[in-house]
């Protein structure tokens, strides 16, 4: 089994010029419901792209094989193990999540 790994810059997901504003509100708008509102549940501008950057990178991992992220049903196993209940041959890995010092950059590795 192949392990695939992401990474993303999130500092461009962090604008405050209008522009940027709304290129963050259209990125948040591809993604799951479930995650526009985990989203907005950060109060600060640099968790709320932290959390938008997930998204992103599990919708680009999934599209790999043909899944949206928005379309992915993801559920919660044993020991809160994160897992897509209609497509049990992908695998996410529950510690995936990887952000260095500066707190700009997030990886996920859909296996």
């Amino acid at each position: 089994m192949a392990v695939k790994a992401y990474i993303l810059d999130v500092a461009g997901l962090l604008g405050e010029r209008e522009e940027e504003k709304e290129r963050f509100r259209y990125l948040c708008s591809i993604l799951s419901e479930d995650r526009q509102q985990k989203i907005e549940r950060f109060r600060y501008a640099q968790g709320k792209a932290l959390s938008l950057g997930a998204g992103l990178l599990l919708d680009y991992g999934l599209r790999q094989y043909g899944i949206r992220e928005r379309e992915a049903r993801l559920v919660y196993g044993e020991n809160e193990k994160p897992y897509l209940r209609d497509y049990p041959g992908i695998f996410l890995h529950r510690n995936s999540t990887r952000l260095n010092s500066s707190q700009e950059w997030i990886g996920r590795m859909p296996a």
